[in-house]
């Protein structure tokens, strides 16, 4: 029994630890633009499926972070689509976000000038021609 329990808090414990990714707060500028560096800084065609489906899981949590905290977070996200440092997967990827929280034009002009310093090789073809078909609209 009494390997039970440490075996249990060992458990309990695991289950309850977050990526270090994921946990980090977007409370300021630096913070958003350590988030991004991050999570972006490779390119997903050079990389395994298994680096790619774990980057996936961590950039979906960014989305859900900024979407879920939209009033603070989406001017720090703006100003990193906007910054020449940016990553070049977060150009696409980081413009689709924006994309999916807001419509405004000056939101579509920065989308479009921040796709157009994505590296393609990283862009599924199909994604990038939906979008920019969509943004044309």
């Amino acid at each position: 029994m009494s390997q039970t329990i440490p075996t249990l808090v060992l458990a309990i414990a695991a289950s309850t630890l977050v990526h270090p990714a994921i946990a980090q707060l977007i409370d300021s500028q630096q913070a958003m633009h350590q988030r991004v560096i991050t999570l972006y800084s490779f390119h997903p065609h050079t990389v395994t499926d298994a680096v790619r489906a774990e980057k996936s899981q961590q950039m979906d949590a960014f989305w859900n972070e900024v979407k879920d905290h939209k009033d603070t977070e989406l001017p720090l996200l703006r100003s990193e689509l906007a910054s020449p440092q940016a990553p070049s997967f977060f150009r696409m990827d980081g413009a689709e976000l924006l994309l999916s929280l807001s419509s405004t034009p000056a939101d579509q002009a920065l989308a479009v000038k921040s796709m157009s310093g994505a590296d393609l090789t990283d862009v599924t073809p199909s994604a990038y021609f939906y979008s920019v078909h969509q943004l044309s609209m």
